[in-house]
């Protein structure tokens, strides 16, 4: 977001900012930059060609320097590199046999037969010739070394993690265990302790959480929560009797800010140092009238920027059917109270209290009719899907997802009959795997793109058959790698593996490969799933990493320098105006990053979050100060591949407080400069992977790339935008 200081039509709106002001005046004084054509290299940035894909990409060649000042592609450096740069395995005794190329340029060119491997630690992974063995559970990196003629010795990594692929927590007796990817093996952790019946497993920015609900049915163990490494599969803290019992889901914005909500009306603030959690006070105040945060038993949480948004249905949803709802409860600096304060679309949605006052704005978001019951959320970047288990009468399960950045509804999909019980949700191709509660363990599909049940589980299930014993409902759905399902049973003790395609195939009737756990065991079932895929944490661009060229080299705002490292985030209310960790991309112009040793890749979800200093004016976020921009991705520095940029002519840029803000609604997909910075990982702990970090998110695969070694930010649009770019960061990655 520009500082309106340096653009004209910004200046009147002062007045609007008073909040700001102090910030503002400080970097008012950069105003006046060098801009003179240049780059951190000496040369300019690269141009080339749009290429065009199968999602065709704005067409418009980018804005360049000066023509004797065209980019010329980079030395050909030779590398060197691992064909598999990371390896995981389901435990010690495994090993691997390492592959290794030569790379000049950005072509692949021969192999490497004679080298050398060195492990960082032996405990986990030791060298045996050219292969891998592993050692024991934990991560470490494998160093490759090699002498290549005309480049001398070259050095590579591999990092490697060892540990079962896949966590399951079972009912009561069973105990956690670790089994492989494809079930060859399984295992239980006697490390991890158990609380009393399972209610939520979650990964959550590389660490694991697992609430146990207590006994609810008259005995005396209250809930519990462990906090858990997911790779090492260690207890960082075990809380014990942090809750009365009852059905909680968990919320953790940053390692110190965590909550568990449900179980009648009740939020508790977690204290990991203390080991304790206190009750805190949750409710909207909406004016003329309150209404409690009235959290049913199946009450689910997850937080996005500064908000914890809690599903829950209001009122007595299974007598009354009230409109169930989700509330935005601000948790910045809350200690005691916690309140609804997300201002909503107006006074559309009627008050869930029954009080007849029809408050604006609302501090909830009404959930479409057909979702009673919220009992799951899903977070995919800005899509939130809710999962509805319904009435288990004549109100069916539902799903529906929800955009955050508009707050509109994108499609509701309810099920022909019968309650819903488990979702994986497979958000890239828009489709969602489910279980029922018809006491049979099977599996359906839903087609979120043409809002359809493709299989239903009443007319043609898929049906999880391995044990001899019958099977009481698929407790647990969860999406793996290349296509992979998973799902347990409440009342057997093991794990089925199937696939989209097995879904997807109408032939296909039964799902037969599967592994037991615990033979013999409680007989109440392999309950939560988890996946302990091995990720590499998100990598903040240094100047080891990138080279920039920017078209005005300068310093305070032009000194491309500034978007270094982790991004330095004030949120939405009070965001980052300094000189020192801003980098202003001019209107008209083009600013080009070249990776230097790694490589953007097509991984799981987003690839890759670019920050930059988005202001909600006045604290409603859907009116917004934005300076949008497009992104393009390129492996070679000449052919490029743009993100398409999707805007909604209804909504007038610059219509709000003369000039200065947009209704958000306007950038319908494609844009960086739309979503503010909250991550600040030095500041409030928030990590740069988390959902609530904040930041504008790119998938490689909507440009059909698998990885990509520039990436352009292109200030073109229409409106004189210049955006301010606060840092970037490769969510998904791999070294030459």
């Amino acid at each position: 977001m520009h500082d309106p200081h340096r653009h004209p039509r910004h200046a009147s709106l002062l007045a609007l900012l008073l909040i700001l002001a102090a910030a503002l005046a400080a970097c008012g004084d950069d105003a006046d930059h060098d801009t003179s054509v240049g780059s951190t290299s000496g040369e300019a940035p690269p141009t080339g060609e749009v290429s065009t894909t199968d999602t065709p990409p704005t067409t418009d060649t980018p804005p360049t320097t000066t023509e004797a000042d065209l980019y010329e592609p980079p030395a050909r450096r030779t590398t060197l590199f691992p064909v598999e740069d990371s390896v995981s395995f389901g435990g010690p005794g495994e090993d691997h046999d390492v592959l290794l190329r030569i790379r000049t340029g950005v072509e692949s060119d021969a192999s490497v037969d004679t080298f050398t491997l060195a492990s960082d630690d032996p405990a986990v992974a030791t060298t045996d010739g050219g292969r891998i063995v592993a050692a024991g559970p934990g991560t470490t990196t494998v160093r490759a070394t090699a002498e290549v003629p005309g480049a001398g010795v070259l050095e590579t990594g591999i990092d490697v993690f060892v540990g079962d692929d896949l966590l399951v927590v079972s009912t009561l007796t069973s105990g956690f265990h670790g089994v492989s990817s494809q079930l060859e093996s399984a295992a239980p952790i006697d490390a991890l302790p158990v609380g009393q019946i399972p209610a939520r497993l979650r990964i959550i920015d590389g660490t694991g959480y697992a609430v146990f609900s207590g006994d609810a049915f008259g005995g005396t163990a209250d809930s519990a929560l462990l906090i858990f490494d997911p790779v090492t599969l260690e207890p960082i803290t075990f809380l014990e009797d942090i809750a009365p019992a009852g059905a909680y889901d968990v919320a953790v914005r940053a390692a110190d800010e965590l909550w568990l909500v449900g179980a009648g009306n009740s939020v508790y603030r977690v204290d990991p140092d203390a080991a304790a959690a206190v009750e805190v006070e949750a409710f909207a105040d909406a004016g003329d009238w309150s209404v409690s945060v009235s959290l049913s038993a199946g009450s689910a949480a997850a937080t996005w920027g500064p908000w914890m948004i809690v599903a829950n249905s209001t009122l007595d949803s299974f007598v009354a059917q009230s409109p169930a709802v989700l509330f935005f409860l601000d948790v910045t600096g809350a200690e005691e109270t916690l309140f609804a304060g997300f201002p909503g679309q107006g006074s559309a949605n009627e008050d869930p209290s029954g009080s007849g006052s029809d408050p604006s704005p609302d501090p909830w978001l009404a959930l479409p009719e057909a979702c009673l019951n919220p009992s799951d959320l899903h977070l995919a970047g800005r899509r939130l899907l809710v999962a509805c288990t319904g009435n288990y009468a004549d109100v069916p399960g539902a799903v529906t997802v929800l955009d955050l950045r508009t707050l509109e509804f994108e499609v509701t999909v309810s099920l022909p009959a019968g309650a819903l019980n488990s979702v994986a949700w497979d958000a890239f191709h828009n489709r969602v795997a489910y279980s029922g509660t018809d006491g049979s363990a099977t599996v359906g599909l839903i087609d979120l793109e043409d809002g359809v049940v493709v299989r239903d589980i009443d007319t043609a299930p898929l049906a999880l058959v391995g044990t001899e014993a019958t099977s009481y409902n698929a407790a647990s759905l969860l999406l793996g790698e290349d296509g992979l399902l998973y799902a347990t049973s409440f009342n057997t003790d093991g794990l089925w593996v199937f696939t989209w395609a097995d879904l997807e195939d109408s032939e296909i009737t039964e799902v037969t490969q599967f592994t037991e756990l615990a033979p013999g065991g409680s007989g109440l079932g392999a309950q939560l799933l988890a996946r302990l895929a091995p990720a590499r944490p998100p990598l903040a661009l240094t100047g080891d990493l990138a080279r920039v060229f920017h078209p005005a080299v300068g310093t305070g705002f032009m000194d491309p320098r500034n978007l270094f490292g982790p991004p330095a985030g004030g949120g939405a209310f009070a965001p980052n105006f300094s000189s020192e960790e801003l980098t202003t991309v001019p209107a008209g112009e083009a600013m080009t990053i070249e990776l230097v040793g790694v490589a953007l890749v097509d991984g799981p979800g987003d690839d890759l979050v670019i920050f930059e200093n988005v202001l909600f004016l006045g604290g409603d976020p859907m009116i917004r100060a934005v300076d949008p921009a497009r992104v393009e991705l390129s492996s070679d520095g000449e052919t490029w591949f743009a993100f398409d940029t999707v805007e909604d002519e209804a909504f007038e840029f610059g219509a709000h407080a003369g000039g200065f803000a947009t209704d958000v609604r306007r950038f319908v997909e494609g844009f960086v400069g739309i979503e503010p910075t909250w991550a600040n990982p030095a500041g409030n702990g928030i990590g740069l992977g988390h959902p609530a970090a904040g930041g504008d998110r790119f998938d490689l695969a909507r440009v059909g790339l698998p990885e990509a070694r520039f990436i352009r930010i292109v200030a073109d649009h229409a409106s004189g935008s210049r955006p301010d770019i606060d840092s970037v960061v490769l969510l998904n990655w791999r070294r030459d």
